[in-house]
């Protein structure tokens, strides 16, 4: 594979559709109290590992990780949400599907569509289709607001971490990635 190949592939996304306006505030910021370490995996709070395949819907498997692990924080029940759900019909603002997108305006449809189905109603293709009515009309879960957190502060990061799973976006692009077999990137 060529250096430039995984590029292709993996991070279609413009990076200019990505820039928001700077937050100043957000919930969590007067947090005092920061465990020295979080992980959402050993409170069973997160889902199983998923797989995007060679689709560029990373942005689709960022939102709903955070919400499957908010609606588990919420309601004590494991639920695994739809990714095809968001790439077949979040069609609008930045997101294009397999070609990329936007978390916060996956976090939009999902509000304005008034939740989102489960995987197992509407499952992973791991291509681009059509968005299927019939599945969209059924929720396995909502959100009513989300919130966007300082950014490049690993202060407000470890303050959010703290009280819920979080959707990230990073940059790919760098040999750590491209290279990248097993374990914990660090």
């Amino acid at each position: 594979m060529e250096n430039s190949e995984p590029l292709v592939i993996h991070s279609k996304f413009p990076p200019t559709l990505g820039l928001r306006s700077e937050t100043t505030s957000f919930r969590h910021q007067n947090v005092t109290r920061i465990p020295s370490t979080m992980d959402w995996r050993k409170k069973r709070t997160v889902t199983h590992i998923k797989n995007q395949l060679q689709c560029g819907g990373c942005w689709a498997f960022s939102a709903v990780a955070a919400m499957e692990g908010i609606a588990k924080l919420q309601t004590s029940k494991s639920i695994s949400l739809s990714e095809q759900e968001l790439v077949d019909c979040d069609i609008f603002g930045s997101n294009i599907g397999c070609e990329g997108g936007c978390m916060d305006d996956a976090f939009k449809f999902i509000i304005q569509n008034r939740g989102l189905n489960s995987e197992a109603r509407y499952l992973y293709k791991g291509v681009e289709g059509h968005c299927n009515k019939k599945k969209e009309s059924s929720r396995a879960a909502r959100i009513n607001d989300y919130e966007n957190m300082p950014e490049f502060s690993e202060k407000a990061l470890l303050k959010v971490v703290a009280h819920q799973p979080i959707s990230v976006a990073i940059d790919a692009g760098g040999s750590a990635f491209q290279f990248y077999e097993i374990g914990i990137i660090t």
